[in-house]
């Protein structure tokens, strides 16, 4: 963990004040990640945005969904989802894709950051 915390500091330059958008899967990579950023959170006074994006492909997709939302809640993370509703008969990974991106910029475009 310290090497990850080292990495965010010096590397990605994270600073005071900074708020983080993190596209969270919900899966254990997305998860230490987060986990990384709360440990930075009060000692860099961090506003971090949980962006994640429920495919809706799997019978897990809307609890898992829920589990984030309540796991920002209980560390004070914003969080920000959007369910696929439906996809068209484009490559279905090619589409969730894009639609994953545009979501991400509209979240970073709503709390006017930069990318």
């Amino acid at each position: 963990m310290d090497k990850v915390l080292d990495f965010l500091i010096n590397d990605i330059k994270i600073k005071e004040n900074d708020t983080i958008v993190l596209g969270n899967s919900g899966g254990p990579d997305s998860m230490f990640l987060l986990t990384a950023l709360l440990k930075l959170k009060d000692k860099y006074n961090l506003k971090i945005v949980c962006a994640h994006v429920n495919h809706n492909v799997r019978v897990e997709s809307d609890s898992e969904q829920v589990f984030l939302m309540n796991y920002c809640n209980d560390h004070d993370v914003v969080f920000e989802t959007m369910k696929i509703e439906n996809y068209g008969d484009d490559n279905f990974h090619n589409q969730a894709r894009n639609i994953r991106y545009n979501f991400f910029e509209d979240v970073v475009n709503k709390y006017n950051l930069n990318t």
